[in-house]
């Protein structure tokens, strides 16, 4: 693995070394102590009242209904890679170019879709389960053209490249 984009191997990515790409100890990407990046305060940034950031409502950005944004019949959809902090792979992203204010995750095994996010105002994004519309957990920038992975304890879980 390129260890430039390895948070393992590259300190200034890595949240555990670089305290401002932490919502631990940088309360401008913590949810809990700002409001505009939580969807719980931010209608804008939360699915269950802004239906154009919904893919169940909005069927541009549902992958049932746009084969241009499925995985499954389109092979040439750029986005991310999501790892977990053992750099296994388990997702990926892809921004839909009708909305790119929303990132459509799939599981990497099966291509199905099994969460999505929206972005935030601090240039990262607010996750939620697809199935519930729960949020789970947030990715905020790490300064290199990726994101690291958040819960909403705010505990590193993973990282996108």
């Amino acid at each position: 693995m390129n260890s430039t984009i390895n948070p393992k191997f590259n300190s200034s990515i890595n949240p555990k070394f670089n305290s401002s790409i932490n919502p631990q100890f940088n309360s401008t990407i913590n949810p809990q102590f700002n409001s505009s990046i939580n969807p719980k305060f931010n209608s804008s940034i939360n699915p269950q009242f802004n239906s154009s950031i919904n893919p169940i409502y909005n069927s541009s950005i549902n992958p049932q209904f746009n084969s241009s944004i499925n995985p499954k019949y389109n092979s040439s959809i750029n986005g991310f890679y999501i790892y977990d902090l053992d750099n296994e792979l388990k997702k990926y992203a892809i921004i839909p170019p009708s909305n790119n204010k929303v990132l459509l995750i799939f599981n990497y095994d099966s291509s199905d879709l099994v969460e999505f996010a929206v972005q935030h105002l601090r240039n990262g994004f607010v996750v939620f389960d697809k199935d519930n519309i729960e949020w789970i957990g947030h990715y905020e920038s790490d300064n290199k053209e990726g994101y690291n992975y958040f819960d909403l304890d705010n505990d590193w879980i993973g990282h996108l490249k």
